[in-house]
């Protein structure tokens, strides 16, 4: 039996389409494959709003959006989605809305305008909560951002 220091070394490639078995796969390659594997994405609708998120290792990054007029309710906290397993923050989390009104040019981002001062939070039960002061009416888009880590 011929010792391993007998033997060639394996030519390395570095791609990812080669199906050579006798080759070995570079570093470089090793690790644009485990960020292939490691990173997923979330498109779909839950109760009339749109999710779109990216996961890399434990951290989600979030867009929730709708098109026309929620109807958020003054003074309260407003649930408008619950995010699905494994993309719900580890902690309590803060995000940020703007929204657009309809006969207005005005965009409301986070607490800007005292009146309105609109929150999101992302629980972590995956429950996505708008709170605003006082009612926020014809608003053609309500969006939300969060960027958040995972269990």
């Amino acid at each position: 039996m011929a010792q391993w220091e007998d033997q060639p070394a394996p030519d390395v490639v570095d791609n990812l389409t080669t199906d050579d078995a006798t080759k070995a796969l570079s570093a470089a390659q090793g690790k644009a494959l485990n960020t292939k594997i490691t990173t997923q994405t979330l498109s779909t609708t839950i109760d009339g709003y749109t999710v779109r998120g990216a996961k890399s290792a434990n951290v989600v990054s979030i867009r929730i959006y709708k098109d026309g007029n929620p109807n958020f309710s003054s003074y309260t906290m407003n649930e408008i989605c619950t995010l699905p397993d494994g993309w719900r923050p580890a902690v309590f989390t803060i995000g940020t809305i703007l929204t657009a009104g309809y006969n207005t040019n005005l965009i409301y981002a986070g607490s800007v305008d005292y009146k309105y001062a609109p929150a999101v939070i992302i629980g972590t039960n995956g429950k996505v909560q708008i709170g605003i002061r006082e009612s926020i009416t014809n608003m053609e888009k309500v969006e939300i951002f969060a960027t958040f880590v995972v269990p």
